[in-house]
């Protein structure tokens, strides 16, 4: 994704939350005063939020609350907020020291991000190019976000080193380069002749929509696009049966076991793209819906299986936004809205309570993107509405606190409904302990900051 493109989808993020930036106050349901007492009883006050603070002991109290938890989601509600991006920096880096997190889980690309871990492992590679890898290209050039990737690959140098991985759909710059590379090592390990050229054609055919930019509308018959299918089919059930038959050594069965998802994860991806596709051609919001869907079960079985799998036994945090990660399904059903299934809600379903969500969310500020080469697209937060989680942190007074949901009183507000914006910063009232698991409260968000492209990423 270019850098022009990528302020474009920060614009249309920005203008498809009409709630965050316009006012909207309502009347307050509970006694404020009494409600900024409880929460003032609730908030772990947080010093810092710049990842190059390391002295961690305002974070400690965390560690109570986490303990017994194997996967951390921190949850950013735009992915267009500086502020938020440093915060999270800092949580990482006290969650991989600390408490023994050793793996974070982007939403990102599956092959892309492994590419990426493999580049953060080799010295000789620059970090620009490493995080070339990377889907995002926000994350891959935020000015926030860069030290993260200088501290994973110094980590290396450790006893445990943070790894990294993808659960989501590929780059699309990269995207169909990393699947080529996949796919020649895939053909050259199987005997000869067993994919022609004519199936070769086909699988590069669909990877190019799977992998290309979002123009996924283009023309293709219902025949064209079964028969590209069934050639991914059947290389996938081929090096299947060649699994079965020839016994491994550890090395390989994992490299084997790890190309195996990838090819099953393409014919995912291949149907999110397909149906997206269908609604930038009809612009009808049911295709968007199924896709948007799909999405969501494919990013669930993919973290899984690297949980099971690949990272078998390790503690892991995953990057995404908080529309992904909370329960949006399990929330929704006490309110009748009745939402399809986020990742939260399958990750909740696999791991119950040893799954913990953090919601980074702030009260005032701005939103967007500035680059270093002068260009901005910002918008300002609107006013957040009265008697709202974030109205009542701001009267505490605090520039940033933690409250963990999970261990309140039964009695307390924050167990019932209340207005709050952790998603597109658009205000929404439902009980949000059934949602998230807590609230990581920020006074003011702040538009990321990104180089002009990755060349101008610093090392």
């Amino acid at each position: 994704m270019t850098l022009a493109q990528c302020l474009t989808v920060q614009v249309l993020l920005v203008a498809s939350w009409p709630a965050a930036l316009t006012a909207g106050p309502s009347a307050p349901a509970y006694d404020i005063r009494a409600q900024v007492k409880e929460l003032r009883g609730q908030a772990v006050s947080v010093r810092s939020i710049d990842p190059s603070d390391e002295d961690f002991s305002d974070l400690l109290p965390l560690k109570d609350v986490l303990k017994g938890i194997t996967v951390v989601g921190l949850g950013e509600a735009t992915h267009a907020d500086g502020a938020t991006y440093r915060a999270k920096v800092r949580l990482v880096k006290f969650l991989h020291q600390n408490m023994g997190f050793d793996v974070l889980i982007w939403e990102a690309g599956f092959l892309d991000a492994y590419f990426l871990n493999q580049a953060l492992r080799d010295p000789s590679v620059s970090l620009t190019s490493a995080k070339a890898n990377l889907m995002n290209d926000t994350w891959a050039t935020s000015e926030n976000v860069n030290g993260l990737f200088a501290y994973a690959r110094a980590s290396w140098q450790t006893p445990h080193p943070l790894q990294m991985a993808g659960m989501d759909g590929g780059h699309p710059d990269l995207g169909f380069e990393h699947f080529e590379h996949l796919l020649d090592n895939i053909v050259s390990n199987l005997s000869a002749h067993t994919v022609n050229h004519i199936q070769r054609e086909r699988i590069d055919s669909l990877a190019r929509r799977v992998f290309g930019e979002p123009s996924y509308a283009a023309a293709l018959s219902a025949h064209q696009r079964q028969q590209q299918r069934q050639a991914l089919e059947d290389l996938l059930s081929k090096v299947r049966r060649r699994r079965r038959m020839q016994p491994l050594v550890e090395e390989q069965r994992d490299d084997a076991d790890f190309a195996e998802e990838a090819l099953h994860a393409t014919l995912l991806d291949e149907s999110v793209k397909y149906l997206y596709g269908k609604y930038l051609s009809t612009r009808q919001g049911v295709w968007a819906r199924r896709s948007n869907a799909i999405r969501e079960a494919n990013m669930g079985e993919l973290f899984l299986w690297l949980r099971d799998h690949r990272f078998a036994g390790k503690k892991l945090m995953i990057w995404a936004a908080t529309a992904h990660l909370a329960k949006r399904a399990i929330s929704s059903r006490l309110t009748g809205r009745g939402e399809s299934k986020a990742l939260g809600d399958y990750l909740w379903g696999r791991l119950g309570k040893q799954f913990y969500i953090v919601a980074l969310t702030a009260n005032s500020g701005k939103i967007g993107v500035v680059t270093t080469c002068s260009q901005q697209q910002v918008g300002d937060l609107a006013p957040t509405p009265t008697g709202s989680f974030e109205d009542l942190g701001r009267r505490l007074g605090l520039p940033f606190f933690f409250v963990d949901l999970r261990h309140i009183p039964l009695t307390s507000w924050l167990n019932g409904r209340y207005n709050a914006r952790p998603i597109g910063y658009s205000p929404e009232k439902k009980q949000w302990d059934h949602a998230v698991d807590s609230f990581f409260y920020l006074e003011k968000a702040e538009p990321d900051v990104v180089g002009c492209g990755l060349e101008s990423s610093r090392d």
